[in-house]
């Protein structure tokens, strides 16, 4: 349907109104993130009869869209999203891009220029802000972060910030203070990453091992080192961990001395 109202926005939830042709008028609340009025919304979730607010949609997931009519397309270049773009340049740039508007700015944004009043400086602003609220809108939805947390993970990989969540998300422990392995670990199982994957391993040993040094040691004795390692995995397989050791080892990740591990 097509959001009518918005009635309250907080990290990664809000509660909407929108319109649909088969069942009329649905109040929504859930998992959607940033909603704006006349924007599309595809929504799962099931109904819900709330103590307070009476039936709803209640919304597990959801994706959002701009409508690919002119005026819709409009309203979202002078939004909040969009930087460098209010209601003047908004019309103007829609006047000659039309409906194309959007594909415009995604893939050929050096075409703004050809609006007046937009430099190539503010044509580079409108798409780096729409790439941004892409992303943005991608990994609250997606990853099972805090708004704070999706921009800390914005700020350091930028557009690379998907592709960092698919291939290794646990770079981003040792990348951005502030996010443990637990942290991590919850958002990488949800990702599809496997739990017996080397990578997975890796990364609780030198979280393991980096933790230990940030508290003054200058090694783990290797007994207590899966006793930690547990504490994190409970379930973790123990030739499995020796395996990635080996391979730590190889790498010259991690050095064992005496039953000791550098």
């Amino acid at each position: 349907g097509k959001i009518t109202k918005v009635f309250c926005i907080k990290e990664g939830w809000a509660s909407i109104l929108v319109s649909t042709e088969k069942y009329g008028s649905i109040k929504a609340a859930g998992k959607i993130v940033e909603p704006r009025v006349d924007m599309l919304i595809e929504a799962k979730g099931e109904i819900d009869i709330h103590p307070v607010f009476g039936e709803q949609f209640k919304v597990s997931s959801a994706q959002l869209s701009v409508p690919k009519n002119k005026s819709d397309i409009i309203r979202y270049l002078k939004s909040d999203f969009i930087k460098g773009c209010g209601a003047v340049k908004a019309e103007a740039v829609v006047a000659i891009f039309a409906t194309d508007t959007l594909n415009v700015i995604d893939n050929d944004w050096m075409r703004l220029t050809e609006v007046k009043g937009i430099s190539k400086k503010t044509a580079q602003i409108i798409y780096e802000s729409n790439r941004q609220a892409a992303v943005y809108k991608n990994l609250l939805a997606n990853a099972d972060l805090t708004a704070r947390q999706v921009q800390k993970i914005y700020e350091q990989y930028k557009e690379k910030s998907l592709d960092v969540l698919e291939n290794n998300p646990y770079d981003i422990i040792f990348d951005i203070v502030g996010f443990g392995f637990k942290t991590v670990d919850r958002i990488a199982l949800k990702n599809g990453f496997s739990p017996t994957s080397p990578k997975r391993i890796a990364a609780v040993l030198n979280y393991v091992l980096t933790k230990i040094g940030d508290d003054g040691h200058c090694y783990c004795n290797i007994d207590t080192l899966e006793v930690l390692v547990k504490e994190q995995i409970p379930d973790i397989d123990s030739y499995l961990l020796a395996q990635v050791i080996q391979e730590e080892i190889r790498k010259g990740t991690i050095v064992i001395e005496d039953s000791k591990v550098y």
